[in-house]
């Protein structure tokens, strides 16, 4: 089967759960991405939802299942295709990277259909996000990071980008990150953006354990964007949640305040704090309690990631700021 199957099948009315072959490891077992798709009764919309891109991030997946669970062909126009486990490799030993091959499938896209199996993973991954009308990437901050719950966009050119910034709006997450409209590369969105195909992400505090709360956020939220988009019956959701406007970048690989040096974070700030630039922000400290290094706002803003585990090594990101926000 290829994924173009998928996509292609006029099975009106009716679900499927299923399982789409990427490749087999050298002792003979598959990575496969397990697909859950629902075909509505009336053709519409199709919309891709993406769990686990990293694997220590168990929200999206538990949400996308009960969304699946949550949907009446009958009352679905379009097809509704969720991928809970897109990263299986990473997932099954609740890692941010592959233990295959040490990638990082949320900055792997497109990848390459003759590539490393993160590679090829991707490739299939963008081939479903250039299929479909509306993709929402369901992250949360994992193991390693501390983040508020928000729901992410681009403001991208034309109509992608107007229908990308009202669903954000109602998706019904506390906070919304307006980022700049040129997306990073290698990313699900920057797929996304070039095929002119409207997508959120989303974030909320992960720790490595299944939060509830969060579950119940992303469930919610996607079903919001099914009815903002006439997939399912309902009142348009207002953007009634929203507290919180934020602004800026968002690519903990360039714009994080990273480590200077090893040791024991203390962090004096939380997330969604206001600081100031210049403003201590947390002291690294050796095993006596010694302060090795202070850590200083590089520059006014909001705090949005701070890191979670304390043990920290050079160059490692350990803050993320955005630069401006407006309060509803």
């Amino acid at each position: 089967m290829r994924i173009e199957d998928v996509y292609d099948r006029a099975r009106l009315n009716s679900r499927e759960k299923m399982y789409f072959d990427i490749v087999d490891l050298p002792d003979g077992t598959a990575v496969k991405l397990p697909l859950l798709v629902v075909h509505g009764r009336q053709p519409g919309m199709i919309m891709l939802v993406l769990g686990a891109v990293h694997g220590d991030e168990h929200e999206g997946p538990q949400a996308i299942r009960e969304v699946f669970d949550d949907l009446e062909p009958q009352q679905l126009s379009g097809k509704f295709i969720g991928v809970p486990t897109a990263n299986p490799p990473a997932h099954c030993v609740s890692k941010r990277t592959s233990p295959i091959d040490n990638l990082n499938l949320a900055r792997t896209f497109p990848g390459r259909s003759d590539g490393t199996v993160t590679e090829r993973i991707a490739y299939q991954i963008a081939k479903m996000i250039m299929m479909s009308d509306f993709l929402i990437d369901l992250h949360s901050s994992g193991t390693g990071l501390d983040s508020p719950t928000l729901c992410g966009f681009s403001p991208v050119q034309g109509e992608a980008g107007r229908i990308a910034r009202e669903a954000a709006n109602i998706f019904g997450a506390p906070i919304v990150w307006e980022h700049p409209p040129d997306v990073p590369p290698g990313r699900t969105l920057s797929v996304a953006a070039e095929k002119g195909v409207a997508a959120l992400y989303t974030e909320t505090s992960g720790g490595g354990w299944l939060s509830k709360e969060g579950v119940l956020c992303y469930r919610n939220g996607v079903l919001n964007v099914m009815k903002y988009l006439g997939m399912i019956p309902g009142p348009k959701p207002e953007p009634s949640k929203v507290k919180h406007h934020i602004f800026g970048g968002g690519d903990l690989d360039k714009d994080s305040v990273a480590a200077p040096v090893s040791g024991f974070l203390l962090s004096s700030v939380e997330v969604l704090d206001q600081v100031r630039e210049g403003e201590i922000i947390g002291r690294i400290i050796n095993p006596l309690g010694e302060t090795l290094q202070e850590v200083r706002a590089p520059s006014n803003g909001y705090i949005v990631f701070k890191k979670a585990n304390p043990i920290v090594y050079p160059g490692e990101s350990i803050y993320l700021l955005a630069h401006g926000q407006n309060r509803t």
